[in-house]
């Protein structure tokens, strides 16, 4: 079967490879009719007349059957491989009774050849040419066996190697024709699916976007500039959209009907395009401030939950303080109600110490040093069951102030749950990548599992009477140092709190 030696090289569809150019089957419709109208006045036919006109008949006919073939997948090859057949059998008849290749019809099958290899695959286009060059060498072989008028073999052999060398050279031509226009195409696709991309990207972004060309004329404005000016300033100059000039590169701030915007200009590219992007920074600002208000109404409301229980037992011991009939029944409600005062000045002290927070001022601390300093001012029961372990060489960049909040919070907290043994609470310092690493570690029951996740948020607590902010102000110092805190359960049980700092040169 033919169909089968016909597939494409590349492996590509055969609809794709086999579709014949329209103009194949339009050129053989004017050779066709050009032939049957005007043969005999171009001297074509007079050996044998009515043989050619029936051929050119013929020959139109079939050739009008060819431009409406279906053009499925598999009857493309069949119509290629028929079309060069009758064009072959039709110029060798042709030739036959109108003087042989002298009569300059080969100069018309030449043309047949090279326009239909243009679409053809390499075999198809090959046997166009080897069935034309058999029409020609047949047929003046025919002419030498009658004993006709016939032309040198030799040039007519010519002509036939011509006409393979210009069905090959065509398809080439056809082949780099075509990929390039499946390159152009493929090109198209991608910058349309790109425009869609970057026409989302604009529509979703935050800010709006003004697409200046060098001439300073908006050529383009995102869906929320038109939306924040009112109107679409496309095609008209950036002075007149802007209050004052800007340029590529510059940063400026405008203020129009009560909103605060922010203009930056971007680089231009090698066509003096750039690009100017507006913030809307009164609606940030909105945000900002709704965000602040619903962070202080969840402080405010920690706050006042924490305080109502103390305030609760201040109060009632004052009340029963009244009827206290003996002076040591009045220093156990003295004794409560200071405690209770104190629980919420400790309170207050950590709700004003998260308030005025100042930026850090960092210095190079020997960690081990100076938590053997801060250890010696611990009553004398704590200070035996608190370890500390590490090298006198390793120093932290860390605010000393924020360094004093963050120990006293982490090592009081561990020797609430710790045990009375010596060394239940063991604080050791190390360093790797940079880094020093703080551990505080107790062996007591560590934190319940549904507390673990939320440890470092505000007013979250496993104490009784605990604020819930000591751990949530430890997260906040380390943060605003450079560091982070962690937890995690100790192999043995109790509570395991890392805290990681920036490294300082190495002391001594």
């Amino acid at each position: 079967m033919i169909t089968a030696n016909l597939a494409p090289n590349d492996g590509g569809s055969l609809s794709r490879a086999w579709t014949l150019n329209r103009a194949s089957d339009a050129l053989r419709l004017v050779i066709a009719g050009l032939l049957l109208v005007g043969g005999p006045t171009m001297g074509l036919g007079r050996e044998a007349p009515s043989l050619f006109f029936f051929t050119a008949a013929c020959y139109l006919a079939v050739a009008v059957a060819l431009t409406v073939w279906p053009s499925a997948t598999l009857v493309a090859a069949h119509k290629a491989v028929a079309a060069a057949v009758v064009d072959a059998l039709a110029f060798a008849a042709l030739l036959a009774t109108s003087g042989g290749f002298a009569s300059g019809l080969p100069t018309l099958l030449f043309v047949l050849v090279v326009v239909a290899a243009l679409e053809a695959v390499p075999k198809i286009a090959l046997f166009h040419a080897a069935v034309a060059a058999l029409a020609l060498l047949g047929e003046n072989l025919w002419r030498l066996w009658q004993g006709w008028a016939a032309t040198d073999p030799f040039l007519v052999g010519a002509a036939g190697g011509a006409l393979f060398v210009a069905a090959w050279l065509a398809q080439r031509l056809g082949t780099r024709l075509r990929q390039t226009e499946a390159a152009h195409q493929a090109q198209q696709a991608l910058l349309a699916w790109q425009r869609t991309v970057n026409d989302r990207i604009v529509q979703e972004l935050a800010d709006g976007v003004l697409w200046v060309d060098a001439q300073g004329v908006v050529r383009y404005a995102s869906p929320r500039v038109v939306a924040w000016l009112g109107e679409d300033p496309s095609d008209k100059p950036l002075t007149e959209v802007l209050p004052e000039p800007i340029h590529p590169g510059e940063e400026r701030w405008w203020r129009q009907n009560g909103r605060l915007w922010r203009l930056k200009g971007g680089m231009p590219d090698r066509n003096g395009v750039w690009l100017l992007f507006l913030s809307d920074f009164a609606g940030v600002q909105r945000a900002f401030r709704q965000e602040r208000l619903a962070s202080l109404g969840l402080l405010l409301a920690g706050v006042a939950h924490e305080v109502r229980n103390p305030l609760a037992g201040v109060m009632q011991a004052l009340d029963l303080l009244r009827d206290a009939a003996t002076s040591s029944e009045r220093g156990e409600l003295v004794a409560l109600a200071e405690r209770n005062a104190a629980r919420i000045a400790h309170l207050i002290d950590e709700v004003l110490l998260l308030g005025r927070q100042q930026p850090p001022n960092p210095e190079a601390v020997p960690l081990v040093a100076w938590l053997r300093r801060w250890c010696s001012e611990l009553p004398q029961p704590e200070q035996t069951r608190v370890s500390v372990q590490g090298s006198d060489a390793i120093a932290a960049w860390v605010d000393v102030r924020h360094l004093q909040t963050i120990v006293d919070n982490l090592v009081r907290n561990a020797l609430a749950f710790a045990s009375a043994q010596p060394s239940a609470v063991q604080v050791t310092v190390s360093a790797a990548n940079e880094q020093v690493c703080l551990t505080v570690a107790d062996d007591g029951p560590g934190v319940a599992d549904e507390l673990a996740e939320r440890l470092f948020e505000p007013f979250v607590s496993g104490r009784a009477n605990g604020t819930g902010l000591g751990l949530y102000l430890v997260h906040e110092l380390v943060r605003v140092n450079g560091g982070e805190v962690r937890y995690r359960r100790g192999p043995k049980g109790g509570a395991v709190f890392t805290v990681l700092l920036p490294q300082a040169a190495r002391c001594g």
